[in-house]
C-alpha cells in the first residue's frame, strides 16, 4: 500500500513509498543510461540495499530495502546527494551534430564484430552506438561475435562508426556470408595459434636469463633482441586497438595490456642504455605470452560454442542448377532469384524454399519438423531449402531467397537465443563497463602509495604494473553469454527451439 510522501528531494520526487521499497522519479536519469548504469552501482555497494532497478525511459528509480539497516531517511538523504553529484556531470554532445534523417526507414541490422578481444570490447561499442541519436536499439554480444542494430542509418554509415573505434563490421545476411565469416574465423584461430606459439619460443629464454639475474651486458641485450618481436609483432594488436580506442576516449582489456606491457619494455630499454640493471623484459614477454595463450583458447571455445551454427549453415548447398529454357545453368545460390526454376536431382540438397511445379520425389524433412521418415512431394506442394531430395527428379519454382529462407530463419532465431542477455549477464556488464577505468585508478594509487611509503621506483613502478596486468573481466563476462550459446546450439541440434 502506497503510504503519504513526507520525503522532499531536491534532485527527484518520491512516488512510491513503502516500507522496504521506494521509487523516485528523477530528470538526472531521463534518457541517460550511462548515469543509470554509475547510480545503480554505487547504490549496490550500500549495505542495506537489496535491489536496483532504473528505467531510463520514464526517469525512473526504484530500490528495495532493509530498515532495519538503512533507514529510509537515510537512504532518501543518501539518493538525494548522489543524483546531485551525477547530475552536474556535462551532457554528452559528441553526436549532436548527427541530426535523425527521416528519409531513412528504420532498418534491423544483424553484423559480425571483428576485433573483439573481450568483455568489455562489447560493451564499449554498445555504449558508443547508443549515444548516436540514430540509433534506437544496440545490442553486442562478445561470446557469438555479432551486433543487433536497429536505427534509421544507412548500412555504410554504421559500419564506419565500428570502425572508427578499431572494429571490422560485416554482414552475414545470407548463409554465403556466413560462410565466408567462418572460413574468416578458422583464419583468425591460426593466426592467434601463430602469434602465441611464438611469444612462448622466444619469451622462454628471456624469462630464464632474467631469472638467472646475469651481470653480463650480453646477456642484457640478449634479452632486448628477443623481446622485442614479442612486444612489437605478437603484441601488436594490444597497442594499435588501445591506441584506436584513446582517439576515442575509451578503454578496454587492451589498453591495459598496452599500458602494463609499454611500460615494462620502455622502462627496460630506458635502463639499457643507460646501463642500470632494473630490466623488466621477462615480465613485458611473459604478460604478452600468457595473454596470447588465453586468446587462443577463447578463440577456440568460441568456435565450438559456434558449431551448432556452423552445422545448420553447411546445410544448404552452395550452388544451383537453374532452368531457363531448355538449358541447364549451374549458379551460385546466391545469385538464383526469385522465380528461377530450379531442377533437384536425386540425393541433392534442396538450394532454397519453393513449389514443385513438376515431378514426384520423397523429401526428407527431419532438420525442419523432426520427422524421420521421407515425405511425399508433389506439383504445387512446398519444398524447405536445406532438405534432401529422394529418388525422383523435380522443378522448383524459387519463392524465397537469401534471408528469408526457413533455414535463414531458423539460424537467426539461434543467433537471437545466443545473443539474448539474462539478468545476471546485464549486471556483469555494468560492472565490466567501469572495470578498466577502475584499474588505471587502482594501479596509480598503488604506485604512489608505495612511493610514499619509502619503497624504491623499481618496485613501485613493479606492484603498479601487477595491478593492471592481473585485472581481468574477460571471465566474468565471459561465462554466462557462452552458456547461453553452448546450451542453444544444442537445442539446435536436436531440433528443439525456445524464446524468451
Amino acid at each position: 500500500m502506497t503510504t503519504t510522501n513526507t520525503h522532499v528531494l531536491t534532485h527527484g520526487e518520491v512516488v512510491h513509498d513503502l516500507k522496504r521499497r521506494v521509487r523516485i522519479i528523477s530528470p538526472v536519469l531521463n534518457k541517460d543510461l550511462e548515469r543509470a548504469y554509475v547510480l545503480e552501482i554505487l547504490l549496490k555497494k550500500r549495505q542495506g540495499i537489496l535491489k536496483v532497478r532504473t528505467v531510463v525511459d520514464i526517469a525512473s528509480l526504484t530500490i528495495h530495502f532493509d530498515p532495519n539497516i538503512l533507514p529510509k531517511a537515510n537512504l532518501l538523504t543518501l539518493v538525494d546527494t548522489l543524483l546531485g553529484n551525477i547530475g552536474k556531470k556535462k551532457p554528452n554532445n559528441t553526436h549532436a551534430d548527427k541530426a535523425i534523417d527521416n528519409t531513412i526507414a528504420q532498418q534491423e541490422f544483424n553484423l559480425a564484430i571483428e576485433g573483439m578481444t573481450c568483455v568489455s570490447c562489447a560493451l564499449l561499442i554498445e555504449m558508443l552506438l547508443r549515444k548516436d541519436p540514430r540509433i534506437l536499439f544496440a545490442n553486442v554480444n562478445f561470446a557469438a561475435e555479432t551486433a543487433t542494430i536497429i536505427g534509421k542509418i544507412d548500412k555504410n554509415t554504421l559500419y564506419n562508426l565500428i570502425e572508427k573505434i578499431g572494429y571490422k563490421a560485416r554482414s552475414f545476411d545470407t548463409l554465403a556470408q556466413r560462410k565466408l565469416l567462418i572460413e574468416r574465423e578458422q583464419q583468425r584461430l591460426g593466426e592467434a595459434k601463430k602469434r602465441a606459439i611464438l611469444a612462448v619460443a622466444l619469451s622462454l629464454p628471456v624469462m630464464l636469463i632474467g631469472m638467472a639475474a646475469p651481470t653480463s651486458r650480453f646477456w642484457h641485450w640478449a634479452q632486448h633482441a628477443l623481446a622485442t618481436p614479442i612486444v612489437l609483432w605478437a603484441g601488436k594488436p594490444f597497442f594499435v586497438k588501445a591506441y584506436k580506442l584513446a582517439r576515442q576516449g575509451a578503454t578496454n582489456m587492451d589498453s591495459l595490456i598496452a599500458l602494463g606491457v609499454g611500460s615494462s619494455y620502455g622502462y627496460s630499454v630506458f635502463s639499457l642504455l643507460a646501463g642500470q640493471r632494473g630490466l623488466y623484459f621477462d615480465s613485458a614477454t611473459g604478460i604478452i605470452s600468457f595473454v596470447l595463450i588465453g586468446r587462443y583458447l577463447e578463440e577456440k571455445a568460441k568456435g565450438k560454442a559456434h558449431e551448432s551454427i556452423r552445422s545448420l549453415v553447411d546445410l544448404q548447398p552452395q550452388h544451383a542448377t537453374v532452368l531457363q529454357g531448355e538449358r541447364e545453368i549451374r549458379l551460385l545460390v546466391d545469385e538464383v532469384a526469385l522465380g528461377d526454376v530450379v531442377l533437384i536431382r536425386p540425393g541433392e540438397k534442396i538450394p532454397t524454399d519453393g513449389i514443385v511445379i513438376d515431378g514426384l520425389s520423397t523429401v526428407d524433412e527431419s532438420m525442419v519438423t523432426g520427422e524421420s521418415l521421407p515425405v511425399v512431394r508433389d506439383i504445387g506442394q512446398r519444398l524447405v531449402g536445406g532438405c534432401i531430395n529422394g529418388n525422383g527428379v523435380l522443378k522448383m519454382r524459387v519463392t524465397a531467397v537469401g534471408k528469408d529462407t526457413v533455414l535463414a530463419n531458423i539460424i537467426h532465431m539461434v543467433d537471437q537465443a545466443q545473443s539474448s542477455k539474462l539478468p545476471i549477464q546485464q549486471t556483469v556488464d555494468k560492472i565490466s563497463a567501469i572495470f578498466v577505468p577502475s584499474v588505471i585508478v587502482v594501479s596509480l594509487l598503488t604506485f604512489a602509495s608505495w612511493l610514499a611509503v619509502g619503497a624504491g621506483f623499481g618496485i613501485a613502478f613493479t606492484n603498479a604494473i601487477a595491478v593492471l596486468l592481473i585485472a581481468c573481466p574477460c571471465s566474468l563476462g565471459l561465462a554466462t553469454p557462452m552458456a547461453i550459446m553452448v546450451g542453444t546450439g544444442q537445442s539446435a541440434q536436436r531440433e528443439k527451439w525456445q524464446r524468451k
